[in-house]
C-alpha cells in the first residue's frame, strides 16, 4: 500500500514527466535531447544547483533553446540523476557498475548526499569484485575520501 510520501513523490514525478510549469532545461551534450526540470527541485536536491541558481550572473529566463549544459554525464545518466531528484530512486536496470560510478561522481560534484549514499550502497551491492572493479572502488574511495568505498575496495585484496 502506497504511503502519503509515495503518493507525493509520484505526483512530483508526474509533474516532471508532464513538463508542468518547468522553468529550466538541462542537456548532457549539444546533440542530446533537453531534459525539462523545475529549479526548485534542482535546488532542493543538489547544493551546487542551488548555488548556481542563486548566482546573480545566472538569471532567468532559462530557455529551452538555451539549456544548461551538464557535460560530465551521458544523456541517460543525466536523466537518471534528475529522476532521482524527483523520486528519490533510480531505475535498477540502469544501475550498471559504470553508471553507478558516474552517478557517484556527479553526486559528489553537485553535492547531492542522498544520491551519493544510494550510489555507495549500489556499488557495494554490485561488487562482483574482480581486480579491475576493486581497483576502481578503491580509487573512488581515495579520491572522494569515502571510507565506505575505500574499505570495500580494500576488502578484495584481503
Amino acid at each position: 500500500m502506497a504511503t502519503n510520501q509515495d503518493k507525493f513523490m509520484e505526483t512530483l514525478e508526474k509533474a516532471w514527466k508532464d513538463e508542468f510549469e518547468v522553468d529550466i532545461w538541462l542537456q548532457a551534450t549539444k546533440e542530446s535531447p533537453v531534459i525539462p526540470c523545475h529549479r526548485i527541485i534542482l535546488a532542493a536536491g543538489a547544493k551546487t544547483f542551488k548555488e548556481f541558481l542563486e548566482d546573480s550572473e545566472v538569471q532567468p529566463p532559462y530557455l529551452k533553446e538555451k539549456p544548461v549544459p551538464i557535460n560530465n554525464l551521458t544523456h541517460e545518466q543525466l536523466l537518471q540523476f534528475v529522476r532521482f531528484l524527483y523520486t528519490g530512486s533510480l531505475e535498477h536496470m540502469f544501475l550498471t557498475f559504470d553508471n553507478a560510478v558516474a552517478l557517484y561522481k556527479a553526486a559528489n560534484m553537485y553535492d547531492c548526499p542522498l544520491l551519493k549514499q544510494l550510489c555507495e550502497e549500489e556499488l557495494t551491492r554490485l561488487q562482483k569484485l574482480d581486480h579491475t572493479t576493486a581497483s576502481k572502488i578503491d580509487d573512488l574511495g581515495q579520491t572522494f575520501q569515502d571510507t565506505m568505498l575505500f574499505e570495500d575496495g580494500d576488502n578484495y585484496y584481503q
